[in-house]
């Protein structure tokens, strides 16, 4: 059970990564068009 768990913590943190990363990547895009 601990196991599940911890994959299901892992995987929301990943996503919360990829999400901010992106939008850093979007922020960055915006301050180059300009």
């Amino acid at each position: 059970m601990k196991t599940i768990v911890a994959l299901i913590f892992l995987g929301i943190l990943t996503l919360a990564h990829l999400s901010s990363s992106k939008k850093c990547e979007a922020m960055k895009n915006i301050d180059s068009q300009r």
